[in-house]
């Protein structure tokens, strides 16, 4: 009789078992479900599954019950799939360095390198040394690039998303295997219409990189955080808020300000200033400026149908070079682009591979100054290089 009740009360006990493993395995996938949803919908992690960490443990807990009665072998199949798609899933939607994971005013500048979003640049070799020596200190490891507009600044953490992308920095450099995370203070600050809204992201940048250290932001004119936030009813300060953590070398930071800038909101404010090491990028000469062109627009060519000749390098040098309150590279740089855009809308040539001349270029500059005829500028550009013999020393090569 005995033998008989206790054989009873076991079989009940493993229906039982059965039933509760079922509405766990449903609540699991239901998790899951949720999890990969919110995760795709609003590309950012949901503290579920770090809430319900007792889910796995009961989990665990009726499919060694299930195992050890050999009287549901199916279900425990099922429970070890599931617990390798729980971990699979709580990996990917607790890791914020994912570019899909990140918050909307933050941009993964190593991720757009790989998608070819940006073009290695040569020319600012000394920057990069001086950056990548700042970045590798212990405290205040952050770097200030300091310019006049148009020389080039956002062009460093681009080549060095670059270099990260594939992999060229050694294992001791503080680069290897970081992410260059990109945030515009616009971005930043938009949508924050209620109090307390701002300080929410400036915390969630800084515990995101307390968590990983190989993060590393760069802000473009930086000096927009001395100020910022401040309205009529609050008084928040991007950069007082970001004073202690620079100090201690828990946040790494690579900004970009003018000099004027600089000079008008970076400087009054010392225990700013001294947590920015000054890197300085400075207007490169007419030759310089020649070979980093030379070398940009030989890159480019993999992705245009037009390609730009040395002669029209040149004469966009020459020609822009008296150009007020502009600097190289940039004044160069657009005007080619703007003779290769009419060149492209024109549609002057029947051949796949266009060639951008020194025509192209004169053209686009009386078009746009209307100041100086075709023909005068020309001449301008012929003698200049009659004056400077080799000025250009790969002038003559027309293929580049």
């Amino acid at each position: 009789m005995a033998a008989t009740a206790i054989q009873s009360g076991w079989s009940q006990t493993a229906f039982s078992t059965h039933d509760t493993s079922r509405v766990l395995l449903l609540a699991g996938v239901g998790i899951l479900t949720y999890e990969v949803v919110s995760k795709a919908v609003n590309k950012s992690a949901s503290e579920t599954l770090s809430k319900m960490r007792t889910l796995p443990l009961a989990a665990a807990m009726i499919s060694v019950i299930t195992l050890s009665t050999r009287k549901l072998p199916h279900l425990h199949v099922h429970f070890a799939f599931l617990g390798v798609l729980y971990v699979a899933v709580s990996i990917w939607a607790r890791n914020p360095t994912n570019a899909s994971s990140l918050p909307d005013y933050m941009v993964d500048m190593v991720a757009e390198a790989k998608g070819g979003a940006y073009i290695p640049k040569i020319g600012y070799e000394d920057a990069l040394k001086k950056v990548e020596k700042l970045m590798n200190k212990k405290t205040k490891s952050n770097a200030l690039l300091l310019g006049n507009p148009g020389v080039g600044k956002s062009t460093i953490p681009e080549t060095i998303a670059c270099k990260i992308a594939t992999a060229q920095y050694p294992l001791a450099s503080p680069f290897f295997g970081a992410r260059l995370i990109r945030v515009d203070f616009t971005d930043l600050i938009a949508g924050t219409i209620y109090r307390g809204m701002l300080e929410q992201r400036v915390q969630e940048m800084i515990q995101l990189a307390k968590k990983h250290p190989k993060i590393i932001y760069f802000l473009d004119e930086i000096d927009t955080l001395v100020g910022g936030g401040k309205t009529i009813d609050s008084r928040v300060d991007v950069s007082k808020m970001l004073l202690p953590v620079m100090a201690r070398g828990e946040i790494r930071i690579i900004g970009a300000s003018t000099f004027q800038d600089y000079t008008d909101y970076i400087q009054p404010k010392q225990g700013f200033a001294r947590r920015l090491p000054q890197v300085m990028i400075h207007e490169p000469a007419l030759v310089q400026c020649f070979q980093m062109l030379q070398h940009s627009y030989g890159l480019s060519l993999r992705q245009s149908c037009i390609k730009v000749s040395n002669a029209a390098i040149a004469s966009a040098i020459v020609l822009s070079k008296d150009v007020p309150n502009r600097y190289f590279p940039d004044k160069a740089i657009d005007l080619i682009d703007d003779a290769i855009s009419n060149a492209e809308l024109k549609g002057d040539d029947s051949e796949n591979n266009q060639t951008l001349t020194e025509q192209h270029i004169v053209e686009a500059l009386s078009l746009n100054s209307q100041l100086h005829s075709v023909d005068a500028l020309i001449e301008r550009f012929n003698q200049f290089m009659d004056q400077n013999p080799g000025y250009f020393a790969e002038f003559n090569d027309q293929d580049g």
